[in-house]
């Protein structure tokens, strides 16, 4: 399925499909961001090389046909500033777990909430998802929030489902929403505020 190659969210935010060019800026900002992401994603805290991050994009790029990742890379005011995107992505089922980050100077700008919710409504009304989750630690409750803010709904735990070192393994909250739950949220969403213009 062929992706769009940028989603505009407003004047000063867009979304970009991501391209092998965006290697060196990925890498400059997540190596900047060590510290703070490694306090939920454990894999951040190993060193990465700029030919290890170029690797790795060239691998989610070249992948066309049905991929089992899709990235955007979100600029505001044409800064980088994050990444939303799918990941494990089931075709058959129509199914996807939603990833996200933002760079910790950027938050509590309402950039991520944004983004979020123009890429929901491309995901299930242009892709035509079926189903979408949130798998994260129980500790990260600034993702957890920013995922019950979009809609989603927790639908239980996931015991022990990430293996943080050698011997430790943690829980996993997982949130989901489903295409129908998302078109009824944006049909009271809209109805609410064409009341409020009406007033």
């Amino acid at each position: 399925m062929k992706q769009s190659t940028e989603i505009f969210c407003s004047e000063n935010l867009k979304l970009r499909l991501l391209t092998k060019e965006d290697a060196k800026s990925i890498f400059e900002a997540v190596s900047t961001q060590r510290n703070y992401l490694g306090q939920w994603f454990a894999h951040y805290k190993e060193p990465i090389t700029l030919a290890k991050t170029q690797e790795l994009v060239k691998q989610y790029t070249e992948t066309q046909e049905n991929p089992s990742d899709i990235i955007y890379l979100i600029f505001h005011s044409d800064e980088f500033v994050g990444f939303i995107g799918l990941k494990n992505i089931d075709w058959n089922n129509n199914k996807a777990e939603l990833d996200c980050w933002i760079q910790e100077k950027h938050q509590h700008l309402g950039i991520m909430l944004e983004s979020g919710s123009k890429f929901l409504e491309y995901v299930f009304r242009k892709l035509n998802f079926n189903r979408l989750e949130v798998k994260t630690s129980q500790n990260n409750t600034k993702l957890i929030d920013f995922t019950r803010r979009l809609g989603f709904s927790q639908e239980g735990i996931e015991k022990q489902g990430l293996r943080i070192d050698e011997k430790k393994y943690i829980n996993l909250t997982i949130h989901s929403m489903v295409q129908n739950e998302y078109l009824t949220k944006l049909m009271f969403y809209r109805r609410g505020s064409k009341l409020k213009n009406e007033l």
